[in-house]
């Protein structure tokens, strides 16, 4: 679905009102963001943590930006932990290690979302062990999406699906796809035969009830776009 960004004063009013239809809330985080404009967003991941009201999607889209875009997202983490109505999470775009610092505790303390996606990012192996909880006790956890991220590689990858082996998560799906697929395969970044291999054998060897996904063809149990692919996908 196409996101979607309105003013946080617009979803602080849906919120507040007793609907059972659900919300979709995009934000993005860039520029310069004024004491004001921060002050709407905290009230926002507060309004979001307190209400009642389901979120259905909740994608957060980053442009980089000065001091004030981490410190205003960094309030903006704290304020929610303990949210429990969110069904889906987005990050997209120039999302790094400080950022993932900023939602930590709102994601290993999260028991309800189903849906994660890493969009673009530049998250890499550090960034994701700061959230490895989340993948191994989030018992809602249907869907993870991992759609071109240049510095996720083979650690990352086995270190995720580790994490789930070893929790409660009983996955539905995953998407996994590469966005230079003209890299050199000699290079320390990205996905290597070997680690498409360690995901063939995960799914292989898991006991998960799989809905398969891949573009207009049902039934495709994983999206991963590799050079030098020596694995054998189901």
């Amino acid at each position: 679905m196409p996101l979607i960004i309105k003013k946080p004063s617009v979803y602080i009013s849906a919120l507040k009102q007793e609907s059972k239809e659900p919300l979709h809330i995009g934000l993005s985080f860039g520029g310069t963001i004024t004491d004001a404009e921060a002050s709407e967003l905290i009230d926002l991941a507060r309004a979001i943590r307190q209400s009642k009201r389901d979120v259905k999607f909740f994608w957060i889209r980053f442009n980089g930006g000065d001091d004030s875009v981490l410190s205003t997202f960094n309030s903006f983490g704290r304020e929610l932990v303990g949210a429990s109505t969110i069904s889906s999470f987005a990050l997209e775009d120039s999302v790094g290690f400080e950022e993932v610092q900023c939602i930590r505790d709102f994601l290993i303390q999260n028991d309800t979302i189903r849906g994660i996606k890493f969009l673009r990012t530049n998250l890499c192996h550090l960034s994701f062990s700061l959230i490895r909880p989340f993948f191994m006790h989030n018992s809602s956890l249907r869907v993870i999406d991992m759609s071109s991220n240049t510095l996720i590689g083979d650690e990352t990858i086995k270190d995720i699906l580790d994490a789930i082996n070893q929790g409660c998560v009983k996955l539905e799906v995953l998407n996994i796809t590469e966005n230079d697929l003209d890299r050199d395969v000699n290079s320390s970044n990205g996905i290597s035969a070997d680690g498409a291999k360690f995901i063939s054998s995960f799914v292989s060897r898991s006991k998960f009830s799989w809905n398969f996904l891949h573009y207009e063809v049902k039934n495709v149990i994983l999206t991963c776009f590799l050079n030098d692919l020596n694995a054998n996908f189901l």
